[in-house]
């Protein structure tokens, strides 16, 4: 059976997920301006909201497929699907775990679903700094209210109190709306738990998400190589030939 999400998708209260808000110039003209507090570009250009540039164009039909990913690819198709509410990928770095996640998000973009990006460093930053808390569009309701949300990188130097209890309190409020969420890191749940010294967050992700891990190859270092070789070969200069006479005999 398909996961429904509880409720409607919320709209942005300043446009009402058209783009555009009305504002009033120092001058007291009023005029419309883009609204940078809802989707309205990401979806213009068919990416997913907060996506990192090189992952705007990713899609699971072009994700490469490899011995140490096939389960993850096939459990992001259940998910974009419905199935799963929630998905946890781990593993070493470079194995594709943000990128499959990215993917993720922009086939459910070109579906019409409201989806957002969060790199976990950043929006506990930007938590801990009190960014406009009570505004509708902060990076705090963004996160809780958006129906289809990645909390990328969860683990990287993020075990302080405050961050188990926003994590915490940001995933809770998100499981009793019925939303959806897709974490990574490079660490596998017990690692987890330990590096926030609390078992209550990687208990919750237990429960809701399908817990995949990745392996492999560092997919960035592969593709590095990839694009060293290629270069290589088209810069190389070309061999001198050697002249023959009509003989055919070399000089």
């Amino acid at each position: 059976m398909a996961y429904e999400p509880k409720g409607p998708a919320p709209l942005c209260p300043d446009c009402d997920n058209t783009g555009w808000k009305e504002i009033t110039r120092p001058d007291g003209v009023k005029a419309m301006t883009r609204c940078v507090g809802c989707t309205y570009l990401a979806w213009k250009r068919g990416a997913a909201p907060g996506v990192p540039t090189e992952e705007m164009t990713s899609v699971l039909d072009t994700f490469e497929e490899a011995v140490g990913n096939q389960d993850a690819i096939k459990h992001a198709r259940l998910f974009i699907e419905g199935i799963h509410p929630g998905l946890y990928l781990w593993g070493g770095v470079g194995t594709g775990k943000t990128r499959l996640a990215c993917s993720i998000l922009n086939d459910l973009v070109k579906r019409g679903q409201m989806v957002r990006f969060k790199r976990v460093p950043e929006l506990l930053m930007q938590l801990q700094a009190g960014v406009d808390d009570d505004e509708p569009a902060s990076p705090y309701n963004q996160a809780l209210h958006v129906p289809v949300l990645v909390l990328d990188d969860v683990g990287a130097n993020q075990g302080t109190d405050f961050a188990r209890r926003m994590l915490q309190t940001i995933y809770d409020g998100r499981l009793d709306r019925g939303l959806r969420t897709i974490w990574t890191s490079n660490l596998n749940l017990d690692q987890l738990a330990e590096f926030l010294n609390d078992e209550r967050l990687a208990s919750r992700i237990i429960g809701e998400c399908k817990v995949v891990q990745l392996t492999g190859k560092d997919w960035r270092l592969r593709k590095r190589k990839r694009k060293a070789t290629s270069t290589s070969k088209e810069t190389a200069p070309p061999q001198p030939t050697r002249e023959r006479d009509w003989h055919g005999r070399e000089d």
